[in-house]
């Protein structure tokens, strides 16, 4: 019970997220699916855990939605780096592009979006 709390609470720290740079955007243009996800590098189980997705448009703007949630954003991406801006939050959701996922790694807990 734990981890799946502590997945769902990650998850809504990508809705606190807020960014966007055209370089590179229809290449990684697309929607991403939570398919995995670690605490203290232990695999949280993903059973019951609502769908959440990112979604970023080539013209660099996008969507997380967790569940029937949905919210606005804007991305950039600088290498390999991708970072979220969400108009209402003060600080950007930084994710790293890898292969086809997007991973992200914060206070202890590792989330994979792969790309669909």
């Amino acid at each position: 019970m734990k981890k799946l709390l502590a997945l769902l609470l990650a998850a809504m720290m990508v809705f606190t997220v807020v960014g966007c740079d055209k370089k590179g955007g229809a290449a990684i243009a697309g929607t991403y699916t939570l398919t995995g996800a670690e605490m203290n590098g232990e695999a949280l189980p993903m059973d019951g855990a609502p769908e959440t997705a990112v979604t970023l448009n080539a013209d660099g703007t996008g969507t997380v939605s967790e569940g029937e949630a949905t919210t606005a954003c804007t991305w950039t991406q600088e290498g390999d780096t991708v970072t979220l801006v969400a108009p209402e939050q003060e600080r950007p959701l930084v994710l790293t592009l890898e292969g086809n996922a997007l991973v992200i790694e914060e206070s202890g807990v590792k989330m994979t979006f792969t790309k669909q």
